[in-house]
Formats: structure tokens, sequence, C-alpha cells
């Protein structure tokens, strides 16, 4: 059970790191593109990100460009869905939008910090209410059944001022 929830932190914190990346990604290829691109023999190949957009293209023939990282002006257009675009015979460029991934990256780390969610000791392990004071044993909020530790238990009222 240890190991599982060593995974579960672990995954919940990648999750998020994850996450915020996506999001510095978005904000950063709304002003600027960034590219990488390279030789396939006859043909180039690239990689970026630009308006919020990854987009992966292929053209052929090879037009001799710059290889390597490349800084643009953003894209003027946004796309919402992916999409491929046909660049006539010279190749395609196929889009892939960001809140996708984003989304499947956000929501499994949301639910890996709900059930990663410690309840303090005094409160009830089903629904969270805190049991100070309570001498019922029955958690007022939900109805559960609760055991009280030995520091949730009310003080002797004999012990309590020091008189045996």
């Amino acid at each position: 059970m240890a190991r599982l929830r060593r995974r579960w932190r672990i995954l919940k914190w990648t999750g998020l790191v994850v996450s915020l990346l996506i999001i510095v990604a978005w904000v950063v290829s709304l002003f600027w593109a960034w590219e990488y691109v390279t030789p396939r023999g006859q043909r180039g190949l690239g990689l970026g990100i630009s308006r919020g957009i990854f987009f992966c293209f292929v053209f052929s023939p090879w037009p001799q460009q710059t290889v390597g990282w490349q800084t643009r002006a953003a894209w003027e257009k946004m796309e919402w869905l992916p999409s491929v675009h046909n660049l006539g015979g010279s190749g395609f460029v196929r889009t892939l939008p960001l809140w996708i991934p984003f989304i499947l990256v956000a929501i499994p780390t949301l639910y890996l910090w709900r059930a990663d969610r410690r309840i303090p000791p005094g409160h009830c392990q089903k629904c969270g209410y805190n049991l100070k004071g309570n001498v019922s044993g029955i958690c007022p909020e939900c109805g559960t059944n609760v055991t009280c530790s030995g520091t949730d238990q009310p003080p002797d009222p004999v012990s309590h001022n020091g008189i045996n």
C-alpha cells in the first residue's frame, strides 16, 4: 500500500509539472513559433508549436532551409481541433491543439490529488468532519461509527486537575 501511495504521489506531482509546462508552452506560443526542422533524404520533417498548436510537418522536395531550431512570429490563425493541412503535392501539416494533451494530463492529475487527500487525526475518515469534543462515537455529519483514539478522548475529570 505504501508503494502504491508513493507512486501516486510521484504521478500527481509529475502530472502537475507537465500540466504547468503545457500552460507555459501555450502562453509562449501565442507570441512566438518554435520549430525544429531536419532533412530526411529528399524530404524535410519538422515539429513545432505556434498559437497553442503542436504541429508536425513533412514536405518534399527538401528546400534546403536552416536545419535545427528556429524561432519566428506566431501564426495568425489559432485552431481548436486537430487537423491535417495538405500543402499541395509538396507535403502536409498535422496539428494538435495543446488543450487536448492538457486535458489528458490534468484530469487524471486532479483525480490523483483528490484521492491522495490526507485526513488529519481527530477527523472522520469518511467525510473529514472535525470530531473534536465528540464523545458519542458517531460522526454527526455522515453518521459513520468512529473510534476515539487516546488523544481524542475527553480527559478524566478527576485527574484533569491533577488531583487523584
